[in-house]
């Protein structure tokens, strides 16, 4: 994977937690149109907010990482892949190693993997920092509660789908590596 794709992997990652960022900002001091007008005017703080964007989608793919991790992966590798965990990354190395094509289309599914794995994150703290926003703020509007119901669906319904999407390419790739390894070795004992 170059540097390149990782780096817009983690801007891709970074923005919905910047955007819950900026909803906690807002729920806590408030919304002045006035000041984000100004805000949005300036070019200069492009800049800046992309290192924070970038720092974010960091955080965020480090947490979700360990988040499931420790609560899917392990269990995932030990219940479907031959041989456990131990197993499956000799295998993962066999195929690294051995295989150009085979290492390229591992770290794609990996990126994607980690996207998923990150906006379902991202969904759930976008959802905790609009509804905070909406109750603190927009409180008094008179449908409030079906925009906050609304929120709650839209954003749930994201944060399932990109945990079936993960779950999903794990499956494929516990697969893949299985199967793309024996056919390594198969091919070296010819």
């Amino acid at each position: 994977m170059s540097t390149t794709d990782l780096f817009v992997e983690l801007i891709v990652v970074g923005c919905g937690a910047f955007a819950a960022l900026l909803l906690l900002l807002l729920a806590v001091f408030g919304v002045d149109s006035s000041l984000l007008q100004q805000l949005l005017g300036m070019p200069v703080l492009a800049l800046p907010a992309l290192v924070l964007i970038y720092l974010l989608g960091i955080l965020t793919d480090r947490f979700a990482d360990r988040l499931f991790n420790k609560y899917w992966v392990a269990a995932k590798q030990q219940q479907q892949y031959p041989g456990g965990q131990a197993s499956f990354h000799k295998d993962k190395t066999l195929v690294l190693a051995k295989s150009e094509r085979f290492a390229a289309l591992y770290e794609y599914s990996r990126s994607r993997q980690r996207i998923c794995r990150g906006w379902a994150l991202n969904a759930l703290l976008l959802l905790s920092c609009a509804e905070l926003l909406l109750f603190t703020r927009f409180w008094h509007l008179p449908q409030w509660w079906l925009l906050s119901l609304t929120l709650l669906l839209l954003l749930a319904a994201l944060c399932w789908c990109c945990c079936y999407a993960w779950l999903q390419m794990l499956d494929t790739e516990l697969r893949r590596v299985h199967e793309q390894a024996s056919l390594l070795r198969s091919s070296t004992e010819l």
